[in-house]
């Protein structure tokens, strides 16, 4: 009768704490259902900004759903956010929380729009600023992170890449979206990537990466091969089809220059990144160019305008230029985009016989500046 009654009162204390638990679970959902937006929230503004905001955040058993992510943005341009993801979907793996491990089998995001904004002065706005250090938050040496992260695969869908180039000299360069306002915009629809495993610490692997975008008005990008998220060691295959040549008149047509009323440009590119190093040898088409013959001092990229437009009517229409950008991507200085320019044109003149002296004849590109930074500013100074 004794071991009966200890027995009743083990499962009575054990309904009783089963009970509690219940009771102090359900609690801690419900306040985690009401708070949990927020806390994400006031964390991303504590590191990223207080422009940064969160529209919901819904937990499920298999998934957890964030809705409408923004980084605002004041200044000209009817562009209110920097960065803005309607829909983003983690399926996670809840049971690895248990081996502090966070495992994500697949993170997407749904039709996000990214701004880069180049200033007056030619400086890149990215659409996410660097995250904030503060003070205490260096860890010694040696330290890992209190939960190791793994994403089985990044997929983002139906996105945008928008530049808005509201450098000063822009505002007079033939070809301006938006000369009146001051800016020259770009749009590239129907962003798609794919890549993953992803790791957090980074570890020096290669991750497969896959991207495509449409190009403005008309034209397509993609983008495909390997990168080490640690060291940037890549080998990738760049390739540009049928790129409306008018919509970039404003970054090769220079003071004076004939116009270009129609032209397509294709081109194709390896790209190989080792040791912070960069070689992109590669090869542009231009087909199909039609100049305003009206005006303007009868050049084209500096060069005659009437020999390279009978040179392409001899030629299918085509002309076939290689070029190799090189460099070091630590380096400080970067001038890619004249440098880019330059080397079309020095092959423009080879093709067509007009003897050009110059360094870029060589047809190699040494950047400089800012390295990764320096690439962002492609379309600035």
């Amino acid at each position: 009768m004794q071991l009966l009654s200890i027995n009743r009162k083990a499962v009575r204390s054990a309904i009783i704490a089963g009970s509690v638990f219940a009771i102090l679970a359900a609690v801690t959902l419900f306040w985690l259902s009401r708070n949990l937006t927020r806390l994400v929230e006031t964390t991303l503004q504590k590191n990223l900004g207080p422009d940064v905001s969160l529209g919901s955040i819904k937990a499920g058993w298999n998934r957890v759903v964030v809705t409408d992510i923004r980084i605002r943005r004041s200044g000209p341009g009817p562009f209110p956010d920097r960065l803005l993801i309607p829909r983003l979907v983690m399926t996670p793996s809840f049971r690895a929380l248990a081996s502090r491990r966070i495992e994500i089998r697949q993170l997407s995001i749904e039709q996000p729009k990214l701004l880069f904004e180049i200033g007056p002065d030619g400086k890149l706005i990215p659409p996410l600023p660097s995250v904030r250090k503060q003070r205490g938050d260096v860890a010694p040496r040696g330290d890992s992170p209190a939960f190791a992260t793994s994403i089985g695969e990044i997929r983002l869908t139906d996105g945008e890449l928008i530049i808005l180039d509201r450098q000063t000299k822009r505002r007079t360069a033939v070809g301006t979206s938006h000369p009146r306002e001051g800016y020259h915009l770009l749009r590239f629809p129907r962003l798609q990537l794919t890549c993953g495993p992803f790791n957090y610490p980074l570890l020096n692997q290669p991750m497969p990466l896959k991207a495509s975008l449409a190009a403005p008005q008309s034209g397509s990008l993609t983008l495909a091969g390997q990168i080490s998220p640690a060291s940037l060691d890549s080998s990738l295959k760049l390739a540009l089809r049928q790129w409306d040549l008018t919509r970039f008149r404003p970054y090769y047509l220079k003071p004076g220059d004939l116009d270009v009323t129609r032209g397509t440009l294709d081109g194709d590119a390896q790209i190989t990144i080792s040791k912070r190093r960069l070689n992109m040898p590669g090869e542009i088409r231009i087909k199909g160019l039609e100049l305003n013959l009206s005006g303007g001092r009868g050049l084209f990229l500096g060069l005659p305008a009437k020999t390279v437009l009978a040179f392409l009517k001899d030629n299918k229409d085509e002309i076939v230029v290689p070029f190799t950008l090189a460099g070091d991507l630590a380096n400080p200085r970067f001038q890619a985009r004249q440098s880019l320019v330059d080397q079309i044109a020095t092959g423009v003149a080879s093709k067509i016989g007009i003897p050009i002296v110059s360094d870029v004849a060589r047809g190699v590109i040494f950047l400089g500046g800012k390295g990764v930074e320096g690439i962002g500013k492609l379309f600035g100074k």
